[in-house]
């Protein structure tokens, strides 16, 4: 694998033409490249954000009677929205979704979800560090609130925001 130096130095020998060209070929052929730059040079990524937190309900139904949703892969799509987000407050907005949906499933089926129950007291624990960190506590208050009042009743978190 390169490394980042040898990226750097590589680039540093294009001609700016050359760089366009070079950026213009990624964003040809991989859809994260298109993603990203939807979301830098759009005003609106709710669109974006919509479609991956489709992604993530899709996981939460039931499919062929059996309901077991993976949090590997639904952190695996919060970590490719990650990659592709230009602002913070849409990856908060989709982690917290994320523990919205865990409850949901909490309020349907009960806790017997292990890996979700641990998913969503490690996810939420990130939501609130990030929240805090981004001054965003006026934002997402209202649905922490909501999230916290059903989380607290069956000892799922200790932390709120």
């Amino acid at each position: 694998m390169v490394s980042k130096r040898e990226l750097i130095k590589y680039l540093n020998q294009l001609s700016k033409e050359e760089l366009q060209k070079e950026v213009e070929k990624l964003f040809k052929k991989f859809k994260t490249v298109q993603e990203y730059y939807s979301l830098e040079l759009g005003t609106d990524s709710l669109k974006l954000l919509s479609e991956y937190k489709k992604k993530l309900e899709k996981l939460f139904r039931i499919n062929q009677n059996y309901l077991n949703p993976s949090m590997a892969e639904a952190n695996r799509i919060i970590k490719e929205f990650s990659h592709i987000s230009v602002h913070i407050i849409d990856t908060i907005d989709l982690m917290l979704y994320k523990v919205e949906l865990s409850v949901r499933l909490f309020e349907e089926w009960g806790h017997e979800f292990t890996g979700v129950v641990s998913s969503f007291g490690t996810t939420y624990y990130k939501v609130i560090d990030l929240i805090r960190k981004n001054n965003l506590e006026d934002h997402f208050r209202q649905r922490c609130e909501m999230v916290e009042s059903y989380a607290l009743n069956y000892g799922l978190i200790g932390e709120t925001l």
